[in-house]
């Protein structure tokens, strides 16, 4: 399984027409640095464990069919510099962890019902 992968530093699976919800497993790969997944049939909730990622740089979850509210754990990720959840159907409000991303990182929640 992706347990295996620890060493894993990119994951690049955006455009494959990929569906189901994201395992939660990705959370257990503590070398990852970029995640891409954009622009399949992803659908359900963002896992909270990919907050658990603290290696993480790049993380792209756009043009999917997410659902639910920003998970608060993703304020965790104080390396991240670019969040892509842009074009899901994600409701909520911003989290207030991601005060601690404020600076140093582009988060686009475009085309949602996100309540800013």
């Amino acid at each position: 399984g992706i347990e295996g992968m620890a060493s894993l530093t990119t994951l690049s699976l955006g455009s494959n027409d990929l569906a189901g919800t994201l395992p939660t497993q990705l959370g257990l790969l503590p070398q990852l640095r970029e995640l891409w997944l954009e622009e399949n049939q992803f659908s359900g909730p963002i896992p909270t464990e990919l907050g658990n990622i603290s290696t993480l740089n790049l993380l792209f979850l756009g043009s999917n069919q997410l659902t639910g509210a920003l998970p608060s754990e993703l304020g965790l990720l104080t390396g991240l510099t670019w969040l892509d959840v842009a074009s899901n159907l994600l409701t909520g409000t911003i989290p207030d962890s991601f005060d601690a991303l404020a600076n140093s990182t582009v988060i686009d929640y475009s085309d949602n019902n996100i309540i800013v």
